[in-house]
Protein backbone atom coordinates (compact mmCIF):
# COMPACT_ATOMS: atom_id res chain seq x y z
CA UNK A 1 0.00 0.00 0.00
CA UNK A 2 1.28 3.73 -0.98
CA UNK A 3 2.02 5.95 2.14
CA UNK A 4 1.95 9.63 1.73
CA UNK A 5 2.84 12.19 4.33
CA UNK A 6 0.07 13.82 6.56
CA UNK A 7 -0.51 16.93 5.38
CA UNK A 8 -0.36 18.76 8.61
CA UNK A 9 2.86 17.04 10.39
CA UNK A 10 4.12 15.42 7.62
CA UNK A 11 4.36 12.15 9.00
CA UNK A 12 3.85 9.35 6.90
CA UNK A 13 0.92 7.33 6.78
CA UNK A 14 -1.26 5.41 4.36
CA UNK A 15 -3.00 6.69 1.16
CA UNK A 16 -6.47 6.46 0.74
CA UNK A 17 -7.07 7.79 -3.03
CA UNK A 18 -11.02 8.49 -1.48
CA UNK A 19 -9.75 10.69 0.77
CA UNK A 20 -6.69 12.31 -0.89
CA UNK A 21 -6.43 15.32 2.01
CA UNK A 22 -6.55 12.95 4.87
CA UNK A 23 -4.90 13.62 7.99
CA UNK A 24 -3.20 11.57 10.25
CA UNK A 25 -4.76 9.88 13.50
CA UNK A 26 -1.77 12.16 15.60
CA UNK A 27 -3.30 15.57 14.26
CA UNK A 28 -6.72 14.25 14.50
CA UNK A 29 -6.06 13.80 18.54
CA UNK A 30 -5.27 17.61 18.19
CA UNK A 31 -8.47 18.82 16.78
CA UNK A 32 -10.34 22.10 18.45
CA UNK A 33 -13.06 23.81 17.61
CA UNK A 34 -12.65 27.86 16.56
CA UNK A 35 -12.09 28.91 20.15
CA UNK A 36 -9.66 26.22 20.82
CA UNK A 37 -11.78 23.36 22.57
CA UNK A 38 -10.18 19.98 21.74
CA UNK A 39 -13.14 17.55 20.11
CA UNK A 40 -13.87 13.41 20.12
CA UNK A 41 -15.74 12.43 16.70
CA UNK A 42 -17.36 9.16 16.63
CA UNK A 43 -19.89 7.19 14.40
CA UNK A 44 -23.45 7.83 15.55
CA UNK A 45 -24.44 4.69 14.82
CA UNK A 46 -23.42 1.33 12.93
CA UNK A 47 -24.83 2.77 10.08
CA UNK A 48 -25.99 6.72 10.54
CA UNK A 49 -23.51 9.14 10.16
CA UNK A 50 -20.69 11.49 12.35
CA UNK A 51 -20.97 13.29 15.75
CA UNK A 52 -18.78 15.07 17.56
CA UNK A 53 -18.55 16.08 21.36
CA UNK A 54 -16.30 18.62 23.12
CA UNK A 55 -13.35 16.54 24.95
CA UNK A 56 -13.44 18.16 28.40
CA UNK A 57 -17.56 17.45 28.64
CA UNK A 58 -17.29 13.89 28.91
CA UNK A 59 -19.75 12.95 25.99
CA UNK A 60 -22.51 15.14 27.48
CA UNK A 61 -21.48 18.58 25.26
CA UNK A 62 -22.24 17.71 21.13
CA UNK A 63 -20.17 20.04 18.87
CA UNK A 64 -22.38 20.43 16.34
CA UNK A 65 -20.09 21.43 13.06
CA UNK A 66 -17.64 19.32 10.62
CA UNK A 67 -15.35 22.02 11.12
CA UNK A 68 -12.32 22.23 13.45
CA UNK A 69 -9.10 23.28 13.34
CA UNK A 70 -5.37 21.32 13.71
CA UNK A 71 -2.52 23.64 14.35
CA UNK A 72 -4.46 26.76 12.96
CA UNK A 73 -5.54 25.14 9.48
CA UNK A 74 -9.37 24.46 9.04
CA UNK A 75 -9.76 20.67 8.83
CA UNK A 76 -13.72 19.04 8.01
CA UNK A 77 -14.30 15.83 9.97
CA UNK A 78 -16.85 13.52 8.50
CA UNK A 79 -18.26 9.68 7.95
CA UNK A 80 -15.81 7.54 6.47
CA UNK A 81 -17.74 5.70 3.34
CA UNK A 82 -17.29 2.20 5.28
CA UNK A 83 -17.20 3.12 8.38
CA UNK A 84 -15.01 5.27 10.87
CA UNK A 85 -14.37 8.99 10.59
CA UNK A 86 -12.14 11.03 8.56
CA UNK A 87 -10.32 14.26 9.09
CA UNK A 88 -9.34 16.21 6.09
CA UNK A 89 -7.47 19.52 5.50
CA UNK A 90 -9.70 21.84 3.80
CA UNK A 91 -7.70 23.44 0.77
CA UNK A 92 -7.74 27.01 0.74
CA UNK A 93 -8.12 29.19 -2.47
CA UNK A 94 -5.45 31.18 -3.03
CA UNK A 95 -7.29 33.83 -5.10
CA UNK A 96 -10.40 33.87 -2.45
CA UNK A 97 -8.15 34.12 0.54
CA UNK A 98 -6.40 37.09 -0.60
CA UNK A 99 -9.27 39.29 0.28
CA UNK A 100 -9.22 37.86 3.98
CA UNK A 101 -7.16 39.75 6.23
CA UNK A 102 -4.54 37.78 8.51
CA UNK A 103 -5.64 39.28 11.57
CA UNK A 104 -9.07 37.83 11.25
CA UNK A 105 -10.20 34.59 13.62
CA UNK A 106 -10.86 31.50 12.36
CA UNK A 107 -14.16 31.37 13.83
CA UNK A 108 -15.17 34.76 11.33
CA UNK A 109 -13.57 33.40 8.84
CA UNK A 110 -15.69 30.67 8.50
CA UNK A 111 -18.49 32.80 8.79
CA UNK A 112 -18.08 34.84 6.00
CA UNK A 113 -17.24 31.80 3.36
CA UNK A 114 -20.76 29.98 4.24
Amino acid sequence: METVSCPICKKSMFHNPRYPNEVCKYCVAHATDGHGRFLKFYNRTISDGYIAFYADADGKEEYRSSACFINKKKCCAKEAKFGGIVVELVQMNPKKDKKLSPHKDLESTIRNRN
